[in-house]
């Protein structure tokens, strides 16, 4: 009995908590969408700690037709614009994926010219970057792992079928609604945000899969609040971006090969590249490369077996980004030769593809809007042109797998028609982009009333890899209504290609473990040679030093002696700021040249250290001949020159390991 009373007690103290409950989570609802403040986030970039940049969430619903909808936490980012009174009108970016992300690329943003009179605002899309829920984050390393194998292509898109399933329906047992997560709910989200910050017009500026929100965004808004839109490398609603993959590819490969071929120094020592690769990827369905990579978080036993897929993939990814092209062909005839180094290098590089965008949004966003409109019978015919290219590059084969099973809950048809709102817009298209085609984006603009559409000899994402794309698209946003000058189109520099460079297999090593991985196996030794230089160059002053203090006139104060000393010392800083300079200026101009060497020009760089030796042994024998017995000032000084002539010529073998 009185246990009995005891829960009578207890279920009515509860009653008014449960109802206290109810009413903060009903409070909480009702003032949805709203904006927290908070701190920047330690883990993105480091210029989020830059001062008057605001960071926080966009709290929305996941549904919006639901009484008690899961909430979701929107990471956001506003940099402050350069001027001490800016326009009201801010710049939001709209990421690439699906699942792509924007805050943690806050470095290329704050040089943005567009942040010369107004805010910029980066936004992650739901189900990407720093938002939560993150959906199967361990899901793009699975995926990886099963591509890294040497399967057969049929095997390989079971495979990654089963690793797709069970996150789906790990998604399903968290409660997450499958047909929430797509561009309809994505646009109502930014336009919750921009009421949410109290804006009254603001201009988009989407890149590629954010092309296609930026338009789900005009067809929701019927463009209100929008003063002006930037579609760069545009992927419409319409578009069959799965049946096309095999002419969108080959259409880019040629491209590119041709331009090859019309540069006299790159089609000379590159001849017959067009048709090597395609023997290449011939032999490689039946002898594939067998690779180390360092990442054993993503492949735990180290080992990647490139095959003709996963080549084939390799090479659409590098065709990306333009900044890679002039040493696109390089790196090819290094693939075509097997060299071990190449091979080895970009194998490391793409165990770092697979954490950069979420598979599974990608995944819950396209089964949705995208699979439902594919046909794989098209894609057959589509491939017809190029069967080579087709067997081989059949990465997004696995999607039609995949969404067949995903969910019952698609888009409906007038999700896919094309956008008919009178907003004044710009469509950006690369002539060598390997996944949008440059006439996506102008069959887009036909049918925007108010639509320019400009083509740049470039890859996918012009606005981010050159200063034309970025002139006509800060011109446009300055002033909407103005058709914007493409004159620097013809102005921009033809495709040139390295021809030329130093083979050094060590360079791409320390640049990745001192900046990437922070792997002590490179740390230790670098800082050993380093250390090494310091000390020996801090003994040669410090031996002067005992010998004036004794009173002594010093050997480093004869001539000789000085001389030999003083030349040692220029000859080792002269090949130390050399090659930082040479590594500095690769990374920024050249970067993927690193994963062979270094430019041709730092060969007699290279010598400095075989020049540097004789010098310092020259130096130590004068010094030995000239010093006084016992003299612990000439010891320094002969140790010196030792630690920095050996420590010099162990980093030069360093970066040629």
């Amino acid at each position: 009995m009185k246990a009995l009373g005891l829960v009578l007690v207890a279920l009515l103290l509860a009653i008014p908590a449960a109802a206290e409950e109810g009413e903060a989570e009903a409070a909480e609802a009702a003032s949805l969408p709203r904006f927290e403040p908070g701190r920047c986030w330690v883990d993105a970039a480091a210029e989020l700690g830059r001062e008057g940049v605001r960071c926080g969430y966009l709290i929305v619903p996941e549904r919006r037709d639901v009484a008690e909808p899961r909430l979701l936490r929107l990471a956001v980012a506003i940099l402050p614009a350069r001027s001490d009174e800016p326009l009201p009108d801010p710049v939001l970016y709209l990421h690439g994926g699906p699942g792509g992300r924007a805050v943690t690329s806050a470095a290329f943003w704050f040089a943005s010219g567009l942040r010369d009179e107004r805010e910029i605002i980066l936004l992650d899309q739901r189900g990407a970057g720093l938002s939560e829920p993150s959906l199967c984050p361990g899901m793009g390393v699975q995926d990886f792992r099963v591509m890294a194998a040497d399967h057969a292509p049929g095997t390989e898109i079971a495979d990654r079928k089963t690793v797709a399933l069970a996150c789906r329906d790990e998604l399903l047992a968290q409660g997450i609604d499958l047909g929430a997560w797509n561009s309809t709910t994505g646009a109502l989200d930014v336009e919750d945000l921009r009421l949410v910050l109290g804006i009254e017009e603001w201009n988009l500026l989407g890149v590629s899969y954010g092309t296609r929100l930026a338009l789900a965004v005009m067809r929701l808004t019927n463009g209100e609040g929008l003063r002006s839109v930037v579609l760069d490398s545009t992927y419409p609603p319409w578009a069959p971006a799965w049946d096309s993959t095999t002419p969108v590819f080959s259409r880019s490969l040629d491209a590119f090969f041709s331009e090859c071929e019309d540069d006299v120094a790159c089609d000379d020592r590159f001849a017959d590249l067009r048709m090597r690769i395609r023997q290449m990827l011939v032999r490689l369905e039946t002898n594939p490369v067998r690779s180390r990579v360092e990442d054993t978080n993503v492949l735990p036993d180290g080992l990647l077996v490139n095959n003709a897929q996963d080549t084939a993939i390799l090479i659409h990814q590098m065709l990306y980004d333009s900044r890679m092209y002039s040493t696109l062909p390089l790196l090819l005839d290094r693939l075509e030769a097997r060299s071990r180094t190449v091979v080895q290098n970009l194998a490391n590089l793409m165990t770092l593809r697979a954490l950069s965008l979420s598979r599974a949004t990608n995944l819950i966003v396209e089964c949705y809007e995208r699979a439902p409109f594919q046909d794989k019978k098209r894609q057959a015919r589509y491939g017809e042109a190029d069967p080579l290219i087709h067997r081989v590059h059949s990465y997004f084969d696995a999607d039609y797998e995949i969404c067949a099973e995903w969910s019952d809950q698609h888009a409906s048809a007038a999700e896919v028609r094309p956008v008919r709102v009178d907003v004044p817009t710009v469509t950006f298209g690369g002539r060598f982009d390997p996944i949008t085609p440059p006439d996506w984006g102008e069959r887009t603009s036909r049918t925007l009333p108010d639509s320019h559409h400009f083509e740049f000899p470039v890859g996918h994402g012009a606005y981010r890899t050159d200063a034309c794309p970025r002139e006509i698209a800060e011109a446009f946003v300055d002033h909407p209504s103005v058709v914007p000058d493409d004159g620097c189109i013809a102005r921009m520099e033809p495709l040139s290609f390295v021809t030329r460079w130093r083979s050094s297999p060590g360079t791409w090593r320390l640049v990745r473990g001192l900046m990437l991985d922070r792997d002590p196996t490179v740390i230790a030794p670098l800082a050993a040679g380093v250390g090494g230089l310091g000390l020996g160059l801090l003994l040669l002053p410090l031996g002067a030093r005992l010998r004036r203090w004794r009173g002594d006139a010093g050997v480093l104060e004869r001539p000789a002696s000085r001389s030999w000393a003083l030349g040692t010392a220029l000859l080792v800083l002269g090949f130390w700021l050399g090659l930082l300079g040479a590594v500095v200026w690769t990374a920024s101009e050249q970067p993927m040249l690193l994963v062979v060497g270094l430019p041709f020009w730092t060969n007699a760089l290279f010598w400095v250290p075989w020049l540097a030796l004789p010098v310092g042994l020259a130096a130590g024998a004068i010094l030995w001949r000239d010093r006084a017995v016992g003299a612990w000032s000439d010891r320094c000084i002969e140790a010196g020159l030792l630690l920095v002539s050996g420590c010099l010529l162990g980093l030069r073998f360093l970066f040629e390991l």
